[in-house]
């Protein structure tokens, strides 16, 4: 299974193939480790490299993130929100092709953020995409986070990072309270500790405090939600 990832960008484009792949691994036992690991406050991060972990991201980039970046290219008052944009960041972009998307649909100069000596990293270099950092940027128009958030321990925290660098728009998909790897069961706010079903209600009042609207756009499950700060 090593040549999986060798492999990776030769089949991506053929969906019959990727499923195959997919269903060849067992997802419950990389969930097992995962939740094993929380009980033992050494989160399983090297499951993030797993050769399920790469062919899951592609299937989520088919699956969700191009149907959520399409909606945004098809709906007027999104579209010319983010061609408004100067700077858009593609924040936790799996394998890269959201940014490429991004990039090709939009005016705006895409970047996106991966962790580096990762396999994601590598397909971030491979597809060309410019990668950076939060410490790296300045400011930025509008932050766009899909399925990210969750796997965040602090995610507060690394909001009120991201608000510091003044966007006008936020661009989520979170799924706070679903059972997947690298989502957590708990998570820290400041100095407390919140359950997983608490933490989206927690987020979102964080966005109003800050002056963010959530658009009203019909979007099937509210996916994606549009936050535009109230100016």
């Amino acid at each position: 299974m090593d040549n999986q990832k060798n492999q990776l960008l030769e089949f991506v484009n053929h969906d019959e193939e990727c499923k195959k792949q997919l269903k060849s691994f067992d997802d419950s036992i990389m969930l097992d480790i995962w939740k094993k690991s929380l009980e033992q406050n050494k989160p399983a991060y090297y499951l993030y490299n797993d050769n399920f972990f790469l062919v899951a991201s592609y299937v989520c980039w088919k699956k969700y993130s191009k149907k959520y970046i399409n909606l945004l290219y098809k709906n007027e008052v999104c579209k010319e929100l983010l061609n408004d944009c100067n700077d858009i960041v593609d924040v936790g972009n799996g394998l890269g092709y959201s940014t490429q998307l991004l990039s090709e649909l939009f005016t705006s100069n895409v970047s996106c953020i991966q962790l580096p000596d990762t396999e994601q990293y590598k397909y971030n270099v491979m597809l060309g995409n410019k990668i950076t950092t939060l410490d790296d940027i300045d400011t930025a128009d509008c932050f766009i986070a899909f399925d990210f958030m969750e796997h965040i321990y602090e995610p507060i925290e690394y909001l009120d990072t991201i608000l510091t660098k003044k966007p006008k728009l936020i661009i989520l998909a979170n799924s706070f309270g679903t059972d997947a790897v690298g989502h957590f069961r708990e998570y820290k706010v400041g100095d407390d500790i919140v359950n997983e079903k608490k933490i989206s209600r927690i987020f979102n009042k964080h966005l109003r405090n800050n002056k963010f609207e959530l658009l009203k756009l019909k979007f099937w499950n509210n996916r994606p939600c549009v936050w535009k700060l109230i100016v």
